[in-house]
């Protein structure tokens, strides 16, 4: 693409982001990668801190680790390690308040210009000693207690710290605290065992240091509180067992000196002979087993073997810890993982779909705008007449499809009310039935006293009619379809299993039916956009993708549970508002669509083509018109040259002052001053949770002259917004 391309800027930003998340990635993958090779703590830290250092441009990274009321250096970035100072490898709290204040409020705090903070002496030394421009100071906090601090900034020149590198970074800084912990303890048991292997070796190093210490080694290996087994390598007998194993699998020693270790261990013989001799042969000394009880229930256990010398014979001498609550825990946490990369690869394509679609929007609105004007200029029986139509209705079925795109992506703009969720579904009920047919038997369990959600209630009709859709297509045949309310309280464990999700009360919409179902494969990409089931021409892959993307802009969640040939239920968790407050009914007013009456119109666009349309529909419905390109351009017109529209029709997004910032700086002076936004979707950096003010009059991108005349009628004759 030529460099002069309007779009190659825009381009330009969009590539440098997602090579930047690719970067982030691989950091986070090197570390993990680095841990599932070895737990080696200094090559963990070492591992941490160069990985976070490729996350900026020219960055540096330092890892302390919290002793009493000393920070000390633990790692530090390559080039920097070599040539740290003495003085810099401890650091005091009472010298440094940004830590502290990282610490106390589990949160990262941010110096994005080092130069304009204000630091404590210390502070500024260690800045100046590393180079830094910017920093910023992560906590490292495991079950609550702080840890230590991860020190990540940028050299050179100062770097904005943007809301996805935060995340990142306190995403990673999680990480690091679980695996700093688990490393510790592992090596913990690595000394453990080398010390144990040290005893060994000396009781091996003549008999008679053997018969001495055999009382000794006797009562250590009964009384121990670990639990360990004495194995025969030849045949997996177990020679003896201690006080602490019978306790743990619940048969007597008597009884374990009796069975062989096929009878504990749940792999078969073959393989269990196999791991016998990596034993044998040095090559291994740490297992991970599932050990059988005597109550039949199965238990994951790590094994340390190593061999003895008893009585002229090689044995191998096991110590058993029970790791299921570990595997457990990893088991979630790895759960965790993949849901949070699923909504990672979900955001991202919606961030992609969202421009896309937004500046399709204005496209759109061009042709159909132009394309209603040309209507309305030819003659009744033009044979043109049909080919434009034609245009028209193209346009109109392309900005449906905009509109399932910013759905998903969560970029569309949403007009929330107060309502109970059960009133909705009531006024729904007969067109579902309609949809159904009468080969499915709906059923409608509505909870009691369920509360008010605060959510677009057009929306909401459009999730729950996506649902049944699919419902009715899983069941061709016919079958049930349940519809269900209720009001759940998600406590912090339940929130814990489902990734990004927070504790509290959420009204429950649970959407069920009898069909089909779906396997595993299905179930991980029914959210994605385009993929879908549907034969060549039965849907465009949009519906869930849509419902997820309504959902999660609601601030709500979704969970879909299905089985092949057993059903599938949705469940869609939104948020509970507590204090229910009376909703007033709106009252309709007739829209007189008769002509401009001179009111003169400010119209605020950045897209040329589209602000040029604007221009002409407006004068064409009789109104006075002025244009300007930016937010700029109208306070200029407005504060310095004296004009005075009736109303402002702006775009709620546009280079360098948004709708909402121009509205806000016109109304200091004119807070009467009537306004019309207009828009295909907001972005989280102008209006706060891409919601507009309560109130607000909005149209939506692309429009038809009758909407925008209709709109600008009711804003006009309106008393407020």
């Amino acid at each position: 693409m030529n460099r002069d391309h309007p779009r190659y800027d825009k381009l330009k930003k969009w590539f440098t982001t997602l090579i930047r998340r690719k970067s982030e990635l691989f950091a986070l993958l090197e570390i993990s990668t680095r841990l599932t090779g070895s737990y080696n703590f200094q090559v963990l830290l070492q591992t941490i801190t160069d990985s976070a250092a490729k996350i900026l441009p020219h960055g540096a990274s330092v890892i302390y680790l919290l002793k009493d009321t000393t920070f000390h250096v633990a790692a530090a970035t390559s080039e920097l390690s070599p040539n740290l100072p003495e003085k810099f490898r401890t650091l005091s709290l009472s010298d440094h308040p940004h830590i502290c204040r990282a610490m106390d409020t589990d949160s990262p705090v941010i110096l994005a210009n080092i130069r304009k903070a204000e630091l404590t002496a210390a502070e500024k030394w260690v800045s100046d000693l590393l180079g830094l421009s910017s920093l910023i100071y992560l906590p490292l906090i495991y079950k609550e207690k702080p840890i230590g601090v991860l020190l990540v900034g940028n050299v050179e020149k100062p770097y904005r710290f943007v809301d996805e590198d935060v995340d990142f970074l306190k995403t990673m800084a999680n990480h690091i605290s679980l695996e700093i912990e688990d490393a510790r303890l592992f090596e913990e048991n690595q000394r453990h065992i080398a010390e144990l292997e040290c005893v060994m070796k000396k009781q091996q190093q003549t008999q008679k240091a053997l018969q001495e210490s055999e009382s000794l080694f006797r009562n250590s290996f009964q009384k121990h509180a670990a639990v360990k087994l004495i194995i025969d390598p030849d045949d997996g007998r177990i020679v003896d067992a201690n006080e602490a194993a019978a306790k743990f699998y619940g048969w007597s020693q008597k009884e374990l000196r009796r069975m062989n270790i096929s009878d504990i261990n749940q792999l078969s013989s073959s393989q269990i002979k196999a791991e016998i001799d990596k034993v044998r042969n040095d090559k291994r000394v740490y297992f991970e087993f599932q050990h059988r009880r005597a109550d039949g229930s199965i238990r994951d256990v790590a094994v340390y073997s190593s061999e003895i010398e008893s009585g002229g014979k090689t044995l191998l001498h096991s110590i058993i810890h029970d790791i299921t609550e570990r595997k457990r825990t990893e088991k979630e946490r790895n759960s965790l993982q993949k849901q949070l990369m699923q909504a990672q690869k979900l955001e991202s394509i919606g961030r992609l779909a969202g421009g896309v679609a937004h500046d399709f929007n204005n496209m759109l609105n061009v042709i159909i705008g132009y394309g209603e004007l040309i209507l309305d200029k030819l003659q009744p029986g033009n044979p043109m007449q049909v080919y434009v139509e034609e245009i028209v209705k193209a346009g109109y079925r392309s900005a449906f499809l905009t509109r399932q795109l910013l759905a998903f992506s969560r970029k569309q703009t949403l007009q929330p009310k107060e309502f109970d969720l059960n009133d909705l579904v009531r006024n729904i009920e007969k067109m579902i039935r309609r949809l159904i047919g009468e080969d499915i038997e709906l059923k409608i369990v509505l909870a009691q006293d369920i509360g008010r959600v605060l959510v677009d209630p057009g929306q909401i009709d459009q999730v729950i009619m996506n649902l049944v859709v699919n419902a009715r297509d899983a069941m061709p045949k016919g079958g049930k379809l349940f519809i269900e309310t209720a009001v759940v309280d998600l406590d912090k464990t339940s929130a814990e299993k489902r990734s990004l999700v927070k504790p509290g009360k959420y009204v429950l919409l649970a959407v069920t039916d009898t069909g089909c179902g779906m396997n595993k494969e299905i179930l991980n990409l029914i959210f994605d956009p385009f993929f879908t089931t549907k034969k060549k021409g039965q849907g465009t892959g949009l519906g869930l993708s849509t419902v997820y993307g309504i959902v999660k802009q609601s601030h709500g969640n979704i969970w879909v549970y299905s089985e092949p040939g057993q059903g599938t239920t949705f469940k869609i968790y939104l948020p509970q508002i507590e204090m229910i407050q009376e909703v007033v009914a709106e009252k309709r007013e007739e829209v007189d669509l008769s002509g401009g009456d001179d009111k003169h119109i400010l119209v605020v666009e950045d897209e040329e083509s589209l602000r040029k349309l604007i221009n002409s529909i407006l004068l064409r419905l009789g109104y006075t018109v002025t244009l300007a390109a930016d937010g700029n351009e109208a306070l200029l017109l407005v504060e310095e040259k004296g004009l005075k529209p009736d109303l402002i029709l702006t775009d709620m997004v546009m280079p360098n002052m948004s709708g909402k910032e121009l509205v806000d700086c016109l109304r200091k002076n004119c807070p009467d001053l009537k306004v019309l936004y207009m828009s295909g979707y907001t972005a989280n950096a102008i209006v706060h949770e891409e919601v507009i003010d309560h109130g607000s009059s909005f149209i939506r991108k692309p429009f038809t002259i009758g909407n925008i005349k209709a709109k600008i009628r009711n804003v006009l004759n309106s008393d407020d917004q």
